[in-house]
Parts: structure tokens; C-alpha cells; sequence
């Protein structure tokens, strides 16, 4: 009878482990299964960047006052015609400039005054350069805005300046000197390198260049000489 209860209670045991083993190998395989799916919708979500890079912050186009540098840009035929008599006679020039930041080489907006000067290029009898200033566009920040770039470039914001000199400057094959100045509103002066042209007696000027691929919103009269 004894030996008969012990293989009954041996057989109790038994199968209580296999129903405990059965019982935890579902939890285990409900269970992965949930963190299965969990991870998959997670992957699929819209908001999810896993291994993907940040993206880029955009430029600021707030202006900004702290201007450090000023660059400018020409085209190989940057000259204008204003005259509206079809002669085409050169009257204008036009070229990009941007001001830099402090915190980088990338073109901001100016909170400060914009001053391009053109230098008449002479030589007296031994050679040596006389630079006589013809004339001097001020570019305030309300009359620069009608220059801004609408776009950001690689180069970031800039300005795409169109600029007519009056009929009693005669510069018309001259060779010229533009320097393009910022002064900011603390008084400090920053200015670019000069650019040394030639310009043409006649013909028919190239597209103006722009800072951004883009035209600038407006079309504003020139300032005038100060």
C-alpha cells in the first residue's frame, strides 16, 4: 500500500513541474511576443529617427549687429544699363555682397549702414595709381531690405545689389575700384578688398547676379551720390 502511495505522489510531482514548465513557457512566448510587436509599431511610428541623422537648423534671417567680415561677389560681366533710349550704354553695376556673422563664415543680415564707393583708377607720369572717389551709395537698413535674397544659400543670406551712377559720371572705359563697406551700430567700420574692373564704352550688359538664385524683392532708385 506504502509503495503504492509513493508512485502516486512521484506521479503528483511530476506532473505539477511539467504544468509549472507548460505555464511559464506561455508567459514567455505571450510576452515576447508583445515586446515584439511593441518594437516593430515603434519603428514604424512617423516620429521615429532611429539612425537618422539630425536635421539641419536653418539660417537665421533675423539682421544681426555683430558683422565681422564683408565679402563681395562679381560676375565675369557684371555691368548694368538703366537707359531706356536703347544704347545700352553701361550706367550700373551689379554684384552680391553678404556681411558675416561671429559665429561663422555665413551671411547674415545687417542691423548697420552698407557704403559702396567707386574709385576712378588714374596714373600720374611715373606710373603710380591715383584713386579719385566718383561716386558713393549709402545703403541704410530700409534701403538695403529691397536687396535681401529671399532665399538662403550654402553661403547663407546676402544681398543682390543693382547700382546706377549718374550721367556726370564719366567713367565709360575707365578702369574702376569698388570697395564695399558696412558700418555697424557702434560705429565700427568693416571693409571688404577691393574689386578692380574696366568698364566697357558700350554694349549689352549681362543678367545682374544675385545673392541666392533669386531676384531681390524690390527694384528700388539707386541712392544717390553723398
Amino acid at each position: 500500500m506504502n509503495s503504492e502511495f509513493r508512485m502516486a505522489n512521484s506521479e503528483v510531482k511530476r506532473c505539477g513541474r511539467s504544468l509549472v514548465g507548460a505555464a511559464f513557457l506561455l508567459f514567455a512566448i505571450r510576452h515576447s511576443l508583445f515586446i515584439s510587436l511593441f518594437i516593430l509599431a515603434a519603428c514604424n511610428h512617423p516620429d521615429a529617427q532611429w539612425g537618422a541623422p539630425p536635421p539641419k537648423a536653418a539660417p537665421s534671417a533675423a539682421p544681426q549687429s555683430n558683422v565681422v567680415r564683408v565679402t563681395k561677389f562679381f560676375n565675369q560681366n557684371p555691368w548694368l544699363s538703366f537707359t531706356s533710349d536703347g544704347s545700352a550704354m553701361v550706367d550700373g553695376v551689379g554684384f552680391a555682397v553678404y556681411l558675416e556673422g561671429a559665429d561663422g563664415p555665413r551671411g547674415v543680415f545687417g542691423t548697420g549702414t552698407i557704403v559702396v564707393t567707386m574709385y576712378r583708377l588714374d596714373f600720374d607720369p611715373l606710373g603710380r595709381e591715383m584713386a579719385t572717389p566718383v561716386h558713393e551709395w549709402v545703403l541704410p537698413p530700409d534701403k538695403a531690405y529691397p536687396w535681401r535674397s529671399k532665399r538662403a544659400t550654402a553661403l547663407g543670406w546676402g544681398y543682390g545689389l543693382r547700382l546706377q551712377w549718374p550721367e556726370t559720371v564719366k567713367v565709360a572705359g575707365k578702369q574702376v575700384a569698388i570697395i564695399v563697406k558696412y558700418v555697424r551700430e557702434d560705429g565700427r567700420e568693416i571693409s571688404s578688398s577691393r574689386q578692380v574692373l574696366k568698364v566697357p564704352v558700350g554694349g549689352t550688359p549681362a543678367p545682374p547676379p544675385v545673392a541666392a538664385s533669386e531676384n531681390p524683392v524690390a527694384k528700388p532708385t539707386p541712392a544717390s551720390a553723398q
